[in-house]
């Protein structure tokens, strides 16, 4: 960063976009050899064993379908910060074929030890030491009825989000992550940014573990669509006007472990802990700091 000069939020995407184009001119692009990105909100893969050091440049990915689908039971509060806990069943799919992907989970497709990223996405590059990969997705936002705690708060409207992933690819157990999210219709989503580290254990080859940690931060537009409060709203609810600027959101611990019963039947399960930090934490908003998720399912590969 040269002294005395700022970069703003909206350049992130294309500059890492170009940081990523040099990476792939200078280092050779070639498919994937593991799984897709699917978030995460977005959940980390589960790995296992190590295997030899990989080389320079990674194999390309065959250009073989790969399909998956599943039924999926989640809890979680209706949004961060919230008191309020909601169970909801969900059908999952993940469709693949070469370095393209297609899905709407991230757990659903986990044995490679890779981060999956929800969308439509693609690997820029693959490489003995980092990950480059790319996802499309759309962002539903959120409506004011689904907390009683919004009955005031306008909606955030849904929105296209492109969300750019750097993974490592380290010897050892230990792994990270850097990803950009940002929104490509300028309809109030901002920009996010993810940092995650994890470790993966394997217990025999039907059963993997993974636990990490995150740490989340959003922009200016992002705090104020979902943790601002307007002289309208904090008038009708009787709260101080709340203007938060670009800072941290919260911190998060959670585990998945994905257990293949026997071919083609794959059973998943997920828990994790976060905290609420920075202008999302001092916000009216924010009823609880602390918070807690769980996600169970069952998947069938084909």
């Amino acid at each position: 960063m040269i002294p005395g000069v700022t970069m703003p939020w909206s350049m992130m995407p294309a500059l890492v976009l170009a940081v990523a184009a040099a990476g792939i001119g200078s280092a050779g692009a070639t498919p994937s050899t593991g799984q897709p990105w699917v978030v995460a909100e977005e959940t980390p893969a589960a790995a296992v064993e190590q295997a030899d050091p990989a080389p320079v440049d990674a194999k390309p990915r065959p250009p073989t379908w790969q399909m998956a689908a599943g039924l999926f039971v989640n809890v979680g509060p209706t949004y961060g910060g919230s008191a309020t806990q909601k169970a909801s069943l969900q059908l999952g799919y993940y469709v693949r074929r070469g370095r393209w992907s297609l899905t709407n989970r991230s757990d659903l497709v986990t044995s490679q030890g890779e981060e999956v990223l929800p969308g439509l996405a693609a690997d820029l590059l693959e490489h003995s030491k980092v990950r480059l990969a790319a996802s499309l997705r759309i962002d539903n936002g959120r409506g004011a009825s689904a907390d009683p705690a919004l009955v005031a708060q306008s909606d955030v409207s849904a929105t296209l989000r492109l969300r750019l992933l750097a993974e490592s690819r380290l010897p050892g157990p230990w792994q990270g992550s850097l990803a950009l999210s940002s929104d490509l219709l300028h309809r109030g989503g901002g920009n996010t940014l993810t940092l995650r580290v994890w470790r993966d254990w394997g217990f025999g080859p039907r059963m993997k573990l993974n636990v990490g940690a995150g740490l989340n931060a959003g922009d200016a537009t992002f705090m104020q669509s979902w943790y601002g409060v307007s002289e309208a709203t904090a008038a009708r609810l009787g709260v101080p006007v709340y203007r938060p600027g670009a800072g941290l959101t919260d911190v998060t611990l959670g585990g998945n472990l994905r257990w293949e019963m026997g071919d083609p039947w794959v059973v998943f399960g997920s828990g994790g802990i976060s905290r609420m930090l920075g202008p999302a934490s001092s916000s009216p908003l924010t009823q609880r700091a602390s918070g807690w998720s769980l996600n169970f399912g069952l998947s069938r590969h084909f």
